[in-house]
């Protein structure tokens, strides 16, 4: 059936050659922290389970990268920046938010933006509102995923 994925096993932690390019950027975790597994890296055209991403969407391509976590695991700024948009999005989107982040807060000579998707609540943060790097914006769940348009094969991750 088009656009439903059937029973899937969990998401597998080994990556598919492909999914992951070198960028020369190091992450800075604190020191008691590391990086969960990446269950899907952008542009890949494999989801978490091997299958390959339907073609009509992004050409086959993945918009994100997804990151396996519990449902209620903090989530944190990855970059100083203000809150430009919030909401309960739809089956495939679940609760999001997004930030924007000017250069000042990178590093990068440019603006970015970063989006958190599939969050366990829509954010309390107010459109307009600062954030600082490290501070907890939202929780991780499985809005538009678990029960979703994935049925049971959803599994709760941040898509970013």
């Amino acid at each position: 059936m088009r656009g439903k994925m059937g029973e899937r096993a969990a998401p597998s932690a080994e990556r598919r050659e492909g999914d992951f390019k070198a960028t020369g950027l190091t992450p800075a975790f604190p020191a008691d922290q590391a990086c969960e597994p990446i269950s899907s890296g952008f542009a890949s055209p494999y989801r978490y389970d091997g299958s390959r991403r339907p073609t009509d969407r992004n050409g086959g391509l993945h918009g994100g990268t997804d990151i396996t976590l519990k449902v209620g695991t903090p989530l944190l700024a990855i970059a100083g920046g203000k809150v430009i948009a919030k909401g309960a999005g739809g089956q495939m989107e679940g609760n999001f938010l997004w930030l924007q982040h000017a250069p000042e807060h990178t590093g990068f000579p440019f603006w970015v933006h970063t989006k958190y998707q599939h969050l366990d609540e829509v954010p309390a943060l107010n459109i307009g509102d600062s954030v600082q790097v490290g501070q907890t914006i939202a929780l991780a769940g499985g809005t538009g995923t678990a029960g979703g348009h994935y049925g049971a094969a959803g599994y709760p991750h941040l898509h970013l």
